[in-house]
């Protein structure tokens, strides 16, 4: 049985679809907010007005990500809940880091961003927060007037000491 030319190249096409789907789901895989709605981050609160916008999961180096939106809050509000709530939800080791003016590929960014990390047992947490520009960059859309964009980042870690955090 010999293929015609048009029926191999159907045959390819759908294996190269299967491929990229597979290598897509094994590296990385984007969540909509509607599957991901009933998945909540592991021990860390959620600030209030806070609304999903996507999850990622990259399941090689099991890195778990939640994107968020929030509106009617500073980044400072934002700072102070999570420097007290961390520690009551058994996250240690949190420390912040404030910037503005970041620049990505030559291109500046108005707005600032905040870095937290915390650790808890074995997983180390990063907590990005953003305005403005940086704001939507950091969620890969727009971001409503007033609000702030949050990312919370988890992964493993060997760090058994706030020094290694």
């Amino acid at each position: 049985m010999q293929l015609s030319r048009q029926q191999i190249i159907t045959v390819l096409a759908a294996v190269l679809v299967i491929a990229i789907g597979a290598g897509g789901y094994l590296i990385g895989r984007n969540t909509a907010p509607a599957t991901a709605a009933a998945h909540t981050p592991p021990n860390v609160a959620l600030p209030p007005h806070a609304t999903l916008t996507r999850t990622e999961t990259y399941f090689i180096d099991n890195v778990q990500n939640w994107y968020y939106s929030v509106a009617t809050s500073s980044e400072d509000t934002l700072i102070a809940f999570y420097q007290a709530r961390l520690p009551q939800d058994g996250w240690r080791c949190v420390t912040a880091m404030k910037t503005t003016h970041m620049t990505y590929y030559g291109q500046t960014l108005a707005g600032t961003g905040v870095y937290l990390t915390a650790l808890r047992g074995t997983t180390k947490a990063q907590i990005y927060l953003g305005d403005h520009e940086y704001g939507a960059f950091l969620l890969s859309d727009d971001l409503p007037d007033g609000a702030t964009a949050l990312k919370l980042s988890f992964e493993p870690t060997k760090a058994t000491t706030c020094s290694g955090a």
